[in-house]
């Protein structure tokens, strides 16, 4: 929060970079708030419910204005305040319901896979393949990784690899992306959910022409994609790619450079795999 700090108390007249940082602040901080607000807003005799959840996500706001600030000065990207607000209120979700086990007058019935907070199986005859981005400015290193699994939970296959000379986050999870989706059309998969908590891809592929010193990234994905038609791309919360990011991860953490595919899931994340079968069977 030190640059944030830094930027509202500095007196006039400011940098050409801290006045852009200046004016993004102003531009993100009113619609999120709003958005934020309305988000939770309900009528009637949830008015007191609703209070609370206001109170519970602020914490998650100023958050998601730190990091739209460090994302601008050092990626060079910009993020939408809807995004902004959207992440804002899911990982505020995600983190109460990991921490506290709220008590209502009646057992919850009927809640199916897109409430949970852990992986979801796809349906019969359809695989999910999770994809994991990891990336390190100070090294300039990308780790990504996919693992693909059917209905009944069983994990098909992995792979990893990395990226070196990456100067962005951005710029790591496109090319995570058109890797994944090269080595899927490679192994003739159809019928795929994509799924990731990349944020930044998301909104890339959504618009790529807000981002035009990727479009070779953006126009190798969308020519590659159709090939593995039916499918579709989806954005999920952290703890529903927890596999996928552990293996990511061991590249820009562990120095692991090895690039591989392997049948299965990886020996050493064994017990997350069983456990998140047991979930999804629950």
């Amino acid at each position: 929060m030190k640059l944030l700090d830094r930027l509202l108390a500095k007196v006039e007249p400011f940098d050409e970079y801290e006045e852009t940082l200046k004016k993004k602040l102003i531009n993100e901080l009113v619609p999120l708030s709003r958005e934020v607000k309305e988000s939770s807003i309900v009528t009637g005799s949830e008015g007191v419910e609703s209070h609370h959840k206001q109170n519970r996500v602020f914490p998650w706001v100023m958050w998601q204005v730190w990091k739209v600030i460090n994302i601008l000065h050092f990626e060079k990207t910009q993020t939408s305040s809807e995004m902004t607000s959207s992440k804002t209120v899911e990982d505020a979700g995600a983190w109460f319901d990991a921490n506290f086990c709220e008590q209502s007058g009646m057992e919850d019935v009927g809640e199916g896979c897109n409430n949970s907070i852990s992986w979801c199986p796809p349906p019969v005859s359809v695989v999910k393949c999770n994809v994991g981005v990891s990336w390190s400015g100070s090294k300039l290193l990308c780790g990504a990784s996919w693992i693909i699994r059917n209905h009944d939970c069983k994990a098909l296959l992995h792979s990893r690899r990395a990226f070196k000379n990456v100067r962005s986050k951005l710029e790591a999870e496109l090319k995570s992306f058109c890797w994944v989706v090269e080595s899927l059309a490679s192994l003739h998969y159809t019928n795929v959910i994509i799924e990731s908590n990349c944020p930044h891809v998301r909104e890339a592929l959504i618009d790529p022409t807000r981002f035009p010193w990727f479009r070779e990234l953006t126009d190798n994905f969308g020519q590659t994609l159709p090939s593995l038609f039916p499918c579709s791309v989806e954005h999920v919360m952290d703890l529903r790619n927890r596999v996928a990011e552990e293996i990511a991860i061991s590249v820009t953490r562990d120095l692991r450079y090895q690039s591989y595919v392997a049948l299965g899931g990886p020996r050493w994340l064994m017990n997350v795999l069983e456990v998140e079968a047991q979930r999804a069977g629950s």
